[in-house]
């Protein structure tokens, strides 16, 4: 009970203080969480042949792909188009964009593009049994002119979960420092307001399992101490820099709350947050991205900006497992310091996470 006591007061305070509640975007607080991108569109496009060079006037004759009419998919930073081919004869290779592709038995082969403009180009090569080679240059079109009349109306709403290996360095007035380890659950949900402009979100997590702990034992209980967090967090994102731009920039800015569990720690850590992020969208459609964190918390009716606050970091990896679902892996870590005015306790952790968005 040693920091609940004390904390009592800065609850308490905090209430009396109040925050206007923003809801906002769906990615890390107290770096235990994972990433999210919340656009989503749909709409039919055509793949048009727009170069036919070498040895074939016609392209590449023996090379079909169906159907005439394709969806494309923006979900997220990325357009996705999912194309099936076949290859009519025998063939010794086919390529698309330098990239050896190995079709089925019956020469049928899929293609997940993952493009950031408003068209694709891609080159295919076919070379047949006598070696001759067969070029053709491609383009998907439709996003233009024909996205606006084609477009078919989607869920904005985006949802996300995860699970994450958490590492906890713990500190507190009168009790022997310690490190746990725990599997931390997530999960969020995201609703694009303004497309390419506004997001809100609303994510949590909870430290639910811990695997181990150096924590002395609580002489009350005779079993180790052990801390759990939960975390709420709730956001809103403005786009600054968007599509077609590969580099994007989405400022976050919203509320958090933090509570811990178990015999010691602290309760009702709440605040303003500031989380700006940053990704860059590759020509396959993978994205890297990075956030930065900071969450100074309410105390004695002001927000303190020195001795109460979180400060975190991320770096996220997120590729598609097809049109509708991506997969994040990331690493997070964070610093948490809470004090009154006769205790003081902080945490440091670091997480593995991965996670799905759907």
């Amino acid at each position: 009970e040693l920091m609940r006591t004390s904390c009592k007061k800065l609850a308490t305070a905090l209430r009396l203080f109040g925050v206007t509640a923003f809801l906002i975007s769906a990615l890390p607080a107290h770096a235990q969480q994972t990433a999210a991108i919340t656009e989503h569109s749909r709409w039919k496009a055509k793949i048009t042949e727009i170069k036919a060079v070498a040895t074939s006037p016609s392209g590449i004759p023996m090379l079909k792909w169906t159907p005439e009419e394709i969806w494309v998919d923006g979900q997220g930073p990325v357009n996705y188009a999912r194309i099936k081919w076949v290859v009519e004869g025998a063939y010794q290779s086919v390529s698309i964009n330098g990239r050896q592709i190995n079709p089925k038995a019956d020469g049928t082969f899929d293609i997940n593009f993952g493009f950031t403009n408003n068209e694709k180009a891609f080159k295919v090569i076919v070379q047949n049994q006598e070696g001759k080679q067969f070029e053709g240059s491609f383009k998907i079109l439709g996003m233009g002119e024909n996205a606006n009349a084609g477009k078919k109306a989607q869920s904005r709403y985006r949802f996300s979960t995860g699970l994450g290996l958490t590492s906890i360095k713990y500190t507190q007035t009168n009790v022997a420092d310690f490190n746990e380890l725990a599997i931390t659950v997530k999960g969020g949900v995201s609703y694009r307001l303004v497309p390419d402009k506004f997001d809100l979100s609303l994510s949590m997590f909870m430290n639910a399992l811990v695997m181990s702990t150096s924590a002395p034992v609580n002489p009350n209980t005779g079993l180790p101490y052990k801390i759990q967090y939960l975390g709420i967090n709730a956001r809103v994102g403005y786009h600054v820099v968007k599509a077609p731009s590969p580099f994007r920039v989405v400022l976050n800015g919203g509320i958090y709350y933090n509570t811990s569990f178990g015999d010691i720690g602290f309760s009702n850590m709440y605040g303003p947050q500031l989380y700006p992020e940053f990704s860059y969208i590759f020509s396959n459609g993978h994205a890297a991205l990075m956030y930065v964190k900071y969450s100074p918390a309410l105390f004695q009716q002001k927000i303190d900006f020195s001795n109460n606050k979180e400060i975190a970091t991320g770096f996220y990896y997120v590729f598609p497992l097809n049109p509708k679902l991506r997969m994040a892996v990331g690493f997070d870590i964070s610093k948490l310091n809470l004090s009154t005015d006769t205790d003081a306790a902080s945490t440091t952790t670091y997480s593995l996470s991965t996670g799905l968005s759907f």
